[in-house]
């Protein structure tokens, strides 16, 4: 009889992928059998904080550490610093820093890590998450410490002292910075800035001017951004992929001809208010601007988590205006995929189907060339039936898995 543990490895670590967010759930996982024990460790001990590193059952799974975390817990190592420093230098499979509420100018460990940030090569992703700077030039210096940055994402980065001649919520014009050949070379970045002249919004105005224009691939703009013109308006000759998860951000204004640079995109993903007055010309004003001829994949993603009878309503609207022009404009497009999103607990398989069916009446055209693609995003801690099924399995655990629950209680309360 064919059982889960009948799956071949990479199967199941692509299985629990889906859930490598969720740590009560690898808890579990790591807890029903032996052939699942190895594979939840491996996401279990991937992303920890600093402070693990000063704990001796940690040296057992130092091997899964991909990401560390410099939070205010990272304190703890002020009286000797420099020894979990050396044992996060000997990580092998280390890729990524997160300094999270993050005060550099009160905070002794995340003044010696930085120190040695030169010495972190293999670290190619670096995540600021509300942290405090002392000025721009102490921000830049912490991006250009890393010798192979790549992947860089922005949220909440303040300064103690801004650039002078700049107040703290101007709204006039940044000044012009020269360009400059050194820098960093991202190819990713995921920046989140406020109207305020705030950390993020400065640092995303001196990336242009680096070797970031140049080399940069991907860029993502969360629903939380504000001043997103400071983000947008400095790229687009080298990016391929783009990412708008709230267009309100982008089209508050009306002024969007800033698409018209992005002339090698590839991917373009977007979220917008389907309830809107206008429900279809922000979006369909942005891709009249589009200057992409290698336009291969479109992400529309809508949200009817509050009141999916809304939309069920609107059928029986003419179709889209931006179903023609796509067709019409894109030659080398592959598919339009529209993502919904939605709470699985009140959207049954009818309601699904009907959500679908009016879709489809939107993007006749589309679904007619077969390019169109209809999925739901559901919200909230939706399990399958397999992890279901592993959560209560390790709830009853018997008496032969609690060495697999000491082995991992320990270092996973430090999330």
């Amino acid at each position: 009889m064919a059982s889960l543990t009948s799956l071949p490895p990479e199967v199941l670590a692509h299985i629990l992928a889906y859930e490598s967010e969720d740590v009560d759930t690898l808890k579990s996982c790591s807890l029903t059998c032996r052939e699942l024990l190895p594979i939840s460790q491996y996401y279990l001990f991937s992303h920890v904080d600093f402070n693990i590193l000063d704990r001796m059952e940690a040296t057992l799974f130092r091997s899964h550490i991909t990401h560390l975390k410099l939070s205010p817990r990272s304190e703890i190592l002020a009286g000797y610093p420099d020894t979990p420093v050396a044992a996060a230098l000997s990580l092998l499979r280390l890729r990524g820093l997160c300094f999270h509420h993050v005060s550099f100018s009160h905070m002794s460990v995340s003044a010696v890590v930085q120190t040695n940030l030169p010495a972190f090569v293999t670290v190619v992703e670096l995540s600021l998450y509300k942290t405090t700077h002392l000025d721009q030039e102490h921000l830049q210096g912490l991006i250009c410490a890393l010798p192979n940055l790549s992947r860089l994402l922005l949220h909440a980065v303040t300064l103690s002292r801004h650039p002078s001649g700049v107040a703290r919520h101007s709204k006039q014009n940044p000044p012009e910075v020269p360009e400059q050949d050194n820098g960093p070379r991202l190819t990713f970045l995921r920046a989140s800035p406020c109207y305020a002249r705030d950390g993020t919004t400065v640092l995303v105005e001196w990336l242009p001017q680096t070797a970031t224009r140049d080399t940069l691939r991907t860029l993502e703009l969360p629903a939380g951004s504000r001043n997103s013109h400071a983000v947008v308006n400095g790229f687009g000759t080298s990016v391929e992929s783009l990412k708008i998860e709230r267009l309100e951000s982008i089209t508050k204004s009306w002024d969007i001809s800033f698409i018209g640079r992005y002339v090698v995109l590839r991917t373009l993903d977007v979220g917008w208010d389907l309830h809107g007055p206008q429900r279809w010309y922000q979006l369909y004003k942005m891709l009249s601007y589009m200057r992409s001829p290698n336009l291969s994949e479109v992400v529309l993603r809508f949200d009817v988590t509050q009141d999916p009878d809304s939309v069920i309503d609107l059928d029986g609207l003419p179709a889209s205006p931006v179903d023609s022009y796509l067709s019409r404009a894109f030659p080398r497009l592959q598919h339009v995929c529209i993502v919904i999103k939605s709470d699985a607990s009140t959207l049954p398989s009818a309601k699904r189907d009907r959500l679908r069916k009016v879709v489809k009446s939107w993007m006749t055209t589309l679904d007619s060339l077969g390019k169109l693609k209809i999925e739901f995003d559901y919200v909230g801690k939706v399990r399958t039936a397999l992890i279901s099924k592993l959560r209560c399995k390790s709830e009853a655990c018997p008496y032969r898995y609690r060495r697999l629950r000491c082995a991992t209680s320990g270092p996973t309360d430090d999330w």
